[in-house]
């Protein structure tokens, strides 16, 4: 009977011990993951401050604009998480830069279209390139068998992220879409109410 008690709180134990690992093990992910992400995210900004000034919402406005061509207000003010009176200050400072022109919306005249100019579209071209560049350097020491599983990881994670529409335009507002093949958050943002 002791001999019987001993191996259960042996076996008890091993149990406790198997989830305070795979609690450190998470923990650490969470951590990696998270710095990784900060990481990532300050090159990019980085890289794309180069190119234009205010460059994270300017830039991430642009973005967004050749990404949705004809982008209301509204919905850009929501991807880039701006107050209406932001956005519109905004979008009348890349006006006045020549990089985008506001269009009114051939459906509901009320209502105005974001395009962008020539200028704004090279300014695009130039933001991705910067960001490619970022992004190209965060991950040169991986393999080719690495890329393939971290992008595996990153579509998972993407999909699920993607619960809303607004927050898949958040998610996308610098992707260059051009190069997008089977993009979760696009699959994800087609089945979406």
């Amino acid at each position: 009977m002791l001999q019987a008690y001993n191996n259960h709180q042996i076996y008890l134990m091993s149990i406790c011990m198997m989830h305070i690992i795979l609690s450190m093990e998470n923990t650490n992910l969470v951590n990696v993951v998270g710095a990784f992400a900060l990481a990532l995210t300050d090159s990019v900004a980085h890289s794309t401050e180069e190119m234009i000034d205010d460059a994270g919402p300017a830039a991430e406005a642009l973005c967004l604009v050749r990404h949705a061509p004809g982008i209301p207000i509204e919905l850009l003010r929501r991807a880039l998480g701006m107050s209406h009176s932001g956005a519109v200050r905004l979008v009348e400072r890349l006006e006045k830069q020549g990089l985008i022109f506001r269009e009114r919306c051939s459906v509901d005249r009320r209502s105005v279209e974001l395009k962008l100019t020539p200028e704004g579209e090279a300014m695009v071209c130039k933001i991705h390139q910067a960001r490619l560049k970022a992004i190209e350097e965060a991950i040169a020491s991986l393999s080719s068998k690495d890329r393939i599983h971290l992008c595996r990881i990153s579509n998972q994670i993407l999909f699920s992220l993607t619960k809303t529409k607004d927050t898949a335009i958040t998610i996308c507002r610098l992707c260059d879409e051009t190069n997008c093949l089977n993009c979760p958050v696009g699959k994800c943002y087609s089945e979406l109410p």
